[in-house]
C-alpha cells in the first residue's frame, strides 16, 4: 500500500474492511521536513514494515479475569472468561485454523450447558448447541465435562477478522481434588491453535492458565486426658452453624478422626475462604460430645 503523506509525525493503523478491528500493530512515521542547504525539504521516508496483531488468549476467573481465586468451595461452580481474537487472514489463504480448547484439571468439571460463545456481538454458540452452524466444523468440535474444543470453520474466520472472541462457562469443583490435598490448587488451561503463515501448514498454540486455590484446616482430636482419641467425626457446616456444608453431589463433608504417630487428626480440605464450622457428629463410646470447632 502506499501512502502520499503531509509534513508531519503519522501513526497509520491498518483496520479490517468495517475500520473498526485492527489488523496489524499501529506503525509511527516520521514525515517532518529536514533542512537542506538552508531550506526545507521532504523527508525521504524508507518503506514500513508491518507487523501482525499478535494472536494470544487470556483467561480468568470471574468477570475481571482474574488469575486465581480461593472463594469457592468443593461442590460449587466457578465462572470462567476466555477472551481471544479471531486471527487476521487474507482472503486467498490456503489455510485459516482457528481452534480453542479448554482442558480442566483433576477436581474441575465443565457444565457444558452454561458455555456460551459470542464472536463481535453475535453468539454463535449457546445451551449446548450451535447458534450458528455455519461457524464450526461440526465434526472437530466438542463439549463435555472433561474439556471443550472450538474449531471455527475457514470461511467464517475469513469473514470475520479481528473481531473478539469470548468464552464464558461455569465448572464445579469435585471431590477428586481431594486426592491431592498437599497441592491445594486445581485450575484449567485455554490454548489456541492458528496459522501464523495462512501459506502453510504450520500451527502456533499460545495458551494461559489459571488457578482456582483452596484452603484446608486440621486439628488434633483427643479425650479429657490429652490421649489421642480415633473414631470421632465431624461434619462441615458454615460459620454460624446452622447450615451444612456439602459437595458436588450434596453428600456432608466429614473427616474422622484418625491417628498417625501417636496423634489424632481431623482433616478438611479444598475449602473456599471464609469462616467453617465442624460439629462432632458421632461420638466414640463412652465419650462425651466435644464442642463445636470454628475457623
Amino acid at each position: 500500500a502506499t501512502l502520499k503523506l503531509d509534513s508531519g509525525y503519522w501513526v497509520a493503523v491498518v483496520t479490517s474492511t468495517s475500520g473498526t478491528s485492527k489488523v496489524f500493530q499501529p506503525m509511527a512515521i516520521d514525515a517532518s521536513p529536514k533542512i537542506v542547504d538552508g531550506k526545507y525539504a521532504a523527508q525521504t521516508i524508507s518503506d514500513q514494515s508491518v507487523k501482525n496483531a499478535p494472536v494470544d488468549v487470556t483467561k480468568g476467573i470471574g468477570g475481571n479475569l482474574a488469575e486465581s481465586t480461593d472463594a469457592y468451595t468443593v461442590g460449587q461452580s466457578v465462572p470462567f472468561t476466555v477472551k481471544t481474537n479471531v486471527p487476521n487472514y487474507p482472503t486467498n489463504s490456503t489455510n485459516a485454523t482457528f481452534k480453542i480448547t479448554d482442558t480442566p484439571s483433576a477436581g474441575l468439571s465443565i457444565d457444558a450447558s452454561t458455555i456460551k460463545v459470542t464472536v463481535g456481538t453475535d453468539t454463535v454458540w449457546q445451551n449446548g448447541a450451535a447458534v450458528n452452524a455455519a461457524a464450526f466444523n461440526t465434526a472437530t468440535t466438542t463439549t463435555a465435562e472433561s474439556g471443550y474444543t472450538f474449531d471455527f470453520a475457514k470461511d467464517f474466520v475469513l469473514a470475520h477478522p479481528g473481531q473478539q472472541v469470548v468464552i464464558t462457562y461455569n465448572a464445579k469443583i469435585t471431590s477428586v481434588a481431594l486426592a491431592d490435598a498437599a497441592k491445594g490448587t486445581t485450575g484449567n488451561t485455554a490454548k489456541l491453535t492458528f496459522n501464523p503463515n495462512p501459506y502453510a501448514t504450520n500451527t502456533a498454540e499460545p495458551g494461559d492458565n489459571t488457578k482456582v486455590q483452596t484452603y484446608g484446616f486440621v486439628f488434633h482430636k483427643t479425650d479429657k486426658d490429652g490421649n489421642a482419641l480415633e473414631g470421632a467425626t465431624f461434619t462441615l457446616y458454615d460459620a454460624n452453624g446452622t447450615n451444612m456444608v456439602t459437595d458436588e453431589n450434596g453428600r456432608a463433608i466429614t473427616s474422622t478422626s484418625t491417628t498417625v504417630n501417636g496423634v489424632a487428626y481431623v482433616y478438611f480440605d479444598h475449602l473456599g475462604k471464609g469462616t467453617y464450622t465442624a460439629k462432632e457428629t458421632t461420638v466414640p463410646a463412652g465419650k462425651q460430645k466435644a464442642p463445636d470447632v470454628t475457623f
